[in-house]
């Protein structure tokens, strides 16, 4: 269920350090996040039938987000079906979008909460869970971090 790639630590280190940290806010009435971006998902807690993936290699996926406003999509290939929209909002420099979409012959839902560190980088959580063949598993988490 986890695509190959190193583990977040370092993938968060590195897009961080190369788009540089700054102790300065971000002004996000004046920063658009339209577009293409890369995202890490590390899960740090699998429970019920998920118990285990913890211990597996990060995914790395490229997303593009639309904003109108604070109305956040966040579209990317989430899950089996392809391309899958993430539906939110911006407010107060925290992008909160969430969605269901189908996954190894069940149902994820997830929801990210991520804070805007610059116009560049985001980085936060994804409180989810899967129902379908063979089990559930409530109440799971990972990191996030994303870049462009």
């Amino acid at each position: 269920m986890r695509i190959v790639a190193p583990r977040l630590a370092t993938v968060a280190t590195f897009a961080l350090a190369a788009v540089g940290c700054s102790d300065d806010p971000v002004d996000v009435d004046d920063t658009s996040l339209s577009g293409g971006w890369t995202m890490i998902v590390d899960v740090t807690a699998a429970t019920g039938a998920c118990a285990g993936e913890e211990l597996e290699p990060v995914d790395t996926i490229q997303v593009n987000i639309t904003q109108q406003g604070n109305s956040m999509t966040i579209t990317g290939p989430f899950g089996d079906a392809g391309s899958q929209n993430l539906n939110g909002n911006l407010t107060s420099g925290v992008v909160s979008v969430g969605g269901s979409y189908p996954e190894d012959g069940g149902t994820t839902t997830a929801t990210h909460t991520l804070t805007v560190v610059s116009a560049d980088s985001m980085s936060g959580t994804e409180a989810w869970s899967w129902t379908g063949p063979g089990g559930s598993c409530p109440g799971s988490t990972s990191d996030v971090a994303a870049f462009r």
